[in-house]
């Protein structure tokens, strides 16, 4: 089959990899969709420690061969978690499977396990949902990403009356923005230099002011718009935007932080010690979360609209010149999807 691999830094090349093969237990899934996240552009950055890796961990496809999932037949419409979690430890009995060492181990996260960006996908059976009929596509495929926001967010506990900054205004910005407003947020703030991407963030109506981080005079304006936050959510992989954060926070305030550094990061310890700041990173969502998500986005579709994210759609063999652009500091893209293989 067709797949989009990693052959060295900032490199990506379509190529034959083996298909997959029915063995009684992992779902084959012929794949409609398949969505481009940071997580996959910071790996093409890295190439040099992830040549060989096929990326992408965002699914939405079609079953080929249920595999053990009596539940499922050929032709139904699915998506898969972004797990790769062992099911026996202490943290997956907890319900905490995002936390898992075996996570190590997920498609399109590392070199042993191919991910999404291919012609066909095989999955744990434990991983696979089947897609409600109401949802589009795209709405299917921004599930996965929308628990992530909702558990840090969730998390977090952000509750009506709330001041918070997100530093980054892509689709994971916009996302955790969503949820904050949905659990009574009273002033939004986001750090944002793209002018395409903060002019969307705004049109989505949940936040009440864009900053530029480079503004000399940020701070000022943020006090005076709240008088300190509530809470910071990271989400652009930039310490000194969270430097910034941190001089707008509260005391026994949190930073929560999603971003993925490419390279070791300053951090200003000394006033996080002084303000009792905490730091708290994530990764990933549980299967609850993503139920609950299910059953939130189906309760409250204005509210909760996943369709706004959309910006292109394109083939594998468009990935290197979409990476190049979705890496420059102007780009015009929000959501890319893969759907020509």
């Amino acid at each position: 089959m067709r797949a989009a691999m990693i052959a060295g830094k900032e490199k990506m090349i379509v190529t034959q990899v083996h298909d997959p093969a029915p063995d009684g237990n992992k779902v084959i899934i012929k794949t409609k969709l398949a969505g481009v996240t940071g997580y996959d552009t910071t790996l093409w950055e890295l190439g040099d420690i992830t040549e060989e890796t096929v990326p992408g961990h965002e699914i939405v496809g079609v079953v080929e061969d249920p595999g053990s999932r009596s539940d499922l037949k050929a032709g139904d419409r699915v998506t898969v978690l972004p797990l790769a979690a062992c099911l026996e430890c202490d943290f997956c009995k907890s319900g905490q499977e995002n936390l898992c060492y075996k996570n190590r181990n997920t498609p399109g996260k590392s070199k042993t396990a191919h991910g999404t960006f291919s012609e066909y996908f095989e999955a744990r059976p434990e991983f696979v949902k089947k897609v409600p009929d109401k949802f589009s596509d795209f709405e299917a495929l921004m599930l996965s990403p929308a628990a992530t926001a909702y558990h840090m967010v969730k998390e977090i506990g952000v509750q009506p009356g709330w001041n918070v900054l997100i530093s980054g205004g892509g689709v994971m910005g916009a996302l955790v923005a969503m949820w904050c407003k949905f659990f009574g947020a009273k002033y939004i703030g986001v750090f944002e230099k793209n002018r395409t991407r903060a002019l969307n963030i705004m049109d989505y109506g949940e936040v009440n002011r864009i900053f530029d981080p480079e503004d000399r005079e940020i701070i000022d304006l943020i006090l005076s718009d709240t008088r300190g936050l509530h809470a910071m959510f990271e989400c652009s992989g930039n310490a000194r935007f969270m430097n910034t954060g941190i001089l707008t926070l509260r005391r026994n305030s949190t930073i929560a932080t999603l971003s993925m550094y490419k390279k070791s990061a300053p951090i200003n310890f000394f006033m996080l010690g002084q303000k009792l700041i905490r730091i708290r990173t994530f990764n990933a969502h549980t299967p609850a979360d993503f139920d609950k998500v299910v059953e939130l986005v189906t309760a409250n579709p204005k509210k909760l609209n996943l369709k706004r994210y959309y910006s292109d759609s394109v083939g594998l063999k468009d990935l290197q010149r979409v990476f190049e652009e979705l890496t420059r500091d102007e780009h015009e893209h929000e959501k890319v999807v893969v759907d020509k293989f």
